[in-house]
């Protein structure tokens, strides 16, 4: 008998530095996705970001038409992270993919220096831009969002292509 338990996973350790730098890390998927109205009315659990679309849409699809519903999205992912946030969603949504993905990055874009496309295109708004992006980035938000692009799975979501870490202000 050996002294330590058989490991459940082998992993190959690279010999050279080339091979490590090749190696890619499986993106860290969802674990659990918890869904609620705003106003508590009902939580439910899903498994998979398609789950909790499906369950979305069916809640907008019976909305009223100008009705905007409220939900508190909580998504624990296999390692243990938890992002939570919120989303208000109409009728016209109800035929919307992606949901909780969209949402995660838009967050996490937002904090890594990607300027939204609803952005005003002002010089108060390029004022304020520039002191968020400064802040981010010199409080290490940046750099966390960055990685958590990297390392999470938002797929099938395209991921907008990041500005360089020296830049100003993005």
């Amino acid at each position: 008998m050996h002294p330590f338990p058989e490991a459940d996973l082998q992993v190959a350790i690279p010999a050279t530095a080339s091979e490590r730098d090749t190696v890619e890390r499986p993106k860290i998927q969802p674990k659990t996705i918890i869904v609620s109205r705003a106003e508590g009315a009902e939580s439910t659990e899903w498994e998979s970001y398609s789950q909790a679309d499906t369950a979305l849409r069916k809640h907008v699809a019976i909305a009223n038409k100008a009705e905007r519903l409220s939900f508190h999205v909580v998504v624990v992912f296999r390692d243990l992270f938890v992002w939570r946030s919120s989303l208000s969603l109409g009728r016209e949504d109800a035929a919307q993919e992606n949901f909780v993905q969209r949402a995660i990055q838009a967050d996490w874009e937002f904090n890594a220096g990607v300027r939204p496309r609803w952005w005003p295109n002002d010089s108060e708004a390029e004022r304020i831009w520039g002191v968020h992006y400064r802040e981010d980035r010199d409080n290490g938000r940046a750099e966390l969002a960055r990685m958590r692009l990297e390392r999470y799975d938002l797929n099938p979501v395209v991921l907008a292509a990041l500005p360089a870490r020296d830049s100003p202000s993005a």
